[in-house]
């Protein structure tokens, strides 16, 4: 959801107006993060949403072993709902020489 769809046509303009494939590289690794980023502040409004509301009162906490990252298994697909909420990379625009 909070990453950009990859796109053939799109990504190719992408590649040409960043410098390359080691720019575009670059540039996926920084919506990673800045994906991921995104995540957190998402969760966490909602964590803070639940734990500041009278209505939904603390049932327990979660116990997570060390290694529970390997149980979750494979990356599950997105909902219908976030799939369509994911738009095209933007080509930048061309910078005056």
């Amino acid at each position: 959801m909070f990453l950009p769809l990859d796109d053939p046509e799109t990504d190719a303009l992408v590649e040409a107006a960043v410098g390359g494939p080691a720019a575009m590289k670059e540039l996926r690794e920084q919506e990673a993060i800045d994906a991921k980023k995104e995540v957190h502040k998402t969760l966490d409004h909602w964590v803070k949403f639940f734990a500041g509301s009278g209505k939904y009162p603390e049932v327990g906490k979660m116990k997570r072993g060390k290694e529970w990252e390997k149980a979750i298994g494979k990356e599950r697909e997105l909902c219908k709902k976030a799939e369509a909420g994911r738009k095209k990379r933007q080509v930048p625009e061309k910078k005056p020489e």
